[in-house]
């Protein structure tokens, strides 16, 4: 970790830290990392949905370089729902892996959607037979699964914290998924729209592995176990 002044300047660097649910507070703030990035010199921004109730964190460290924001839950929820570009994209995502090794456990998880498609309408099964043929074509070239993450980043990737990302110019966001579930791909595509590396320490180590293709841009991931 790169090291920087104990005084706050313009050229402390700043790390966002996404915490939207417990693991992820846990994991991330009740380990090791928040008193090391501290002790390098960091800022860091915790983005949670709860930021006026939980003034323990800035307690807990006793920095000034600790703040807490808000995360905007609400709003990111609201694209996952209404976004038909990201709703599509995450669907086909995750059947599709990088790895062929991969692939068998995914074939299990997509031929369990097929067989709960048998009740739905023309319309329905007209749009998941879409999907399954973009999952074939992704499945077999790299080439096109890396055009899929960029179409999404682009079209499916709204700035939910720009005013913070103004304010704090962070060097770095962290999250706990390769955005392959949850809110997390929103974060990663926004984080990197306004030049920040994106680092991702899972909460489990298998969503690397059965969620399918990652959402997002990533520079660094580690995995606890």
């Amino acid at each position: 970790v790169p090291g920087g002044s104990r005084r706050m300047t313009n050229e402390t660097p700043t790390c966002f830290i996404a915490v939207h649910q417990g693991f992820a507070s846990r994991y991330l703030l009740q380990t090791d990392i928040v008193p090391t990035l501290l002790e390098q010199g960091w800022r860091i921004v915790v983005l949670t949905p709860n930021a006026d109730s939980e003034p323990y964190f800035r307690e807990t460290y006793g920095s000034d370089r600790l703040i807490v924001a808000p995360l905007n839950l609400t709003a990111a929820e609201a694209v996952r729902k209404t976004s038909r570009i990201h709703r599509f994209g995450s669907h086909v995502r995750s059947f599709v892996a990088d790895r062929r090794k991969m692939l068998p456990q995914l074939d299990h998880f997509l031929d369990n959607h097929r067989r709960g498609r048998a009740s739905l309408g023309r319309l329905s099964r007209l749009r998941f037979a879409i999907g399954d043929a973009c999952i074939a074509v992704l499945r077999r070239s790299r080439f096109l699964r890396r055009l899929e993450l960029d179409l999404e980043n682009r079209f499916a990737g709204p700035d939910l914290h720009a005013d913070l990302y103004r304010t704090y110019k962070p060097s770095m966001t962290v999250v706990t998924s390769p955005g392959n579930q949850g809110v997390d791909a929103l974060l990663m595509r926004e984080a990197r729209r306004h030049g920040a590396k994106v680092a991702v320490v899972m909460i489990n180590y298998d969503n690397s592995t059965t969620k399918g293709m990652r959402g997002g841009p990533i520079d660094g991931i580690a995995a606890w176990t």
